[in-house]
């Protein structure tokens, strides 16, 4: 199954966001890849997926919910110091940093080495300064992924060595890979390109190179991005080859997902040759049109109580982008509708009070919607005001019955004193 998939309606100051099918121009042209995606990031929108709900191995892409759980809890202490333990030693293996035992390094050492040198002994010294066990470091993976939305994945241990238990989607993957792609923290190390590790007790100055082709040149540089920002590469027997990647590009965050590409070391490269294939294509197939501004006047609503005017002109009240594909018709395919939540207001009015609400709809789908606010204030007539309390005083069913007792009662006591008085003069 291939969908081209895109376009939000995006409010400034972020006001409201809803994600909608179109169609793109071309599809990217992609070697081998038949597991995609490709995400906008700052609005959690799909622009492009191929069997984005199937379930795959999720390989190394857990390293980037290991992270995310490593980096918030160490979030202003990452000077914190962990010892490299036995039970680290005896669970890691495939790609290594190559920590000793007893070994003593910061929080965010063992970061660069699990984010920027795929390493899994970084990952398990991680997990165990953080979690009692593996198996409570993983359940706090599991929550934290469904918590992001990604439903149809499940961790089984936080390095992606394969295991038959553990599952995802290349949807679920660039949900988590755009929550990282939003923290600094991540997007630091894992656009670094080479990390220097400082002596340590039980080892001399280390230097690793990232191992993402898009982000470093320093392996190979046909795959190299300058504005490529992570995320994360790796390759195991069942997952085959997989690749990650962040990019931030005219103000945009795009991420792009590859993944299952072949299971030999030879389809590494065409894994970076896809993924930048398709970081590239967001670039080129989506522009961000601004079809709605705060001055636009939308439509008026009558006003009363006032001697100046009987109405008022109502505005958006914030700009309203649209991301959507190059080949879009924004003239034409842009449908706006709107509704008033009142009949009418009445003066006095404030400047900017909300009155209705604008439905924008692209290619018959609704994009979003946008607050109908009122232009300028209008003052009101005290006359006018009065009158109107007056009418609405005196035609009150329960004020009438009121006065109507009150008017009763004060007859009833005039006529049984003249009644009283009238006895008292007999005697």
């Amino acid at each position: 199954m291939k969908r081209k998939i895109g376009c939000l309606v995006i409010l400034a100051l972020f006001v409201g966001v809803m994600p909608y099918m179109v169609h793109a121009g071309e599809a990217p042209k992609l070697k081998e890849a038949r597991f995609v995606c490709a995400y906008n990031t700052d609005y959690d929108t799909m622009l492009y997926a191929e069997n984005e709900d199937k379930v795959v191995y999720p390989a190394s892409t857990v390293k980037i919910m290991t992270a995310i759980l490593s980096l918030e809890y160490y979030q202003g202490k990452m000077d914190s110091n962990i010892t490299i333990s036995q039970e680290v030693l005896d669970l890691a293996g495939g790609t290594l940093i190559g920590f000793k035992l007893d070994e003593v390094l910061t929080a965010e050492e063992l970061l660069y080495g699990l984010i920027v040198g795929n390493g899994n002994d970084a990952a398990y010294a991680l997990t165990l300064s953080i979690a009692p066990s593996v198996d409570e470091f993983v359940s706090l993976m599991n929550q934290k992924a469904e918590a992001l939305g990604a439903k149809n994945t499940h961790y089984t241990n936080p390095t992606g060595v394969d295991d038959n238990g553990a599952y995802t989607t290349v949807a679920d993957v660039a949900r988590i890979a755009a929550y990282a792609a939003k923290m600094k923290s991540y997007t630091t190390i894992s656009s670094c390109e080479k990390y220097t590790m400082g002596a340590t007790n039980m080892s001399v100055e280390r230097t690793i190179a990232n191992k993402n082709y898009i982000v470093s040149n320093s392996y190979v540089s046909t795959y190299y991005l300058s504005y490529a920002t992570g995320l994360n590469t790796g390759m195991t027997v069942k997952g085959g080859n997989c690749c990650v990647v962040s990019a931030l590009k005219d103000g945009i965050t795009n991420v792009a997902v590859v993944m299952n590409v072949g299971r030999t070391e030879a389809l590494k490269t065409t894994a970076f040759a896809d993924a930048k294939a398709l970081i590239e294509w967001t670039y080129q197939q989506y522009r961000y049109e601004k079809v709605l501004t705060t001055a636009d006047i939308v439509c008026e609503i009558p006003v009363t109580l006032s001697s100046s005017t009987d109405h008022v002109a109502l505005l958006p009240g914030e700009d309203v982008y649209v991301y959507l594909p190059n080949d879009a018709d924004v003239e034409n395919d842009i449908v706006r509708t709107y509704e008033l939540t009142e009949k009418s207001l009445r003066a006095p009015v404030e400047a900017g009070v909300e009155a209705g609400e604008m439905v924008l709809y692209y290619r018959d789908a609704e994009v979003g919607r946008v607050s109908l606010v009122t232009k300028n204030e209008v003052e009101g007539s005290i006359g006018l005001k009065m009158g109107a309390w007056f009418r609405a005083f005196f035609s009150n069913l329960w004020t009438l019955i009121f006065i109507a007792l009150g008017v009763l009662i004060v007859i009833t006591w005039i006529l049984l004193t003249a009644y009283q008085r009238g006895s008292r003069k007999k005697r």
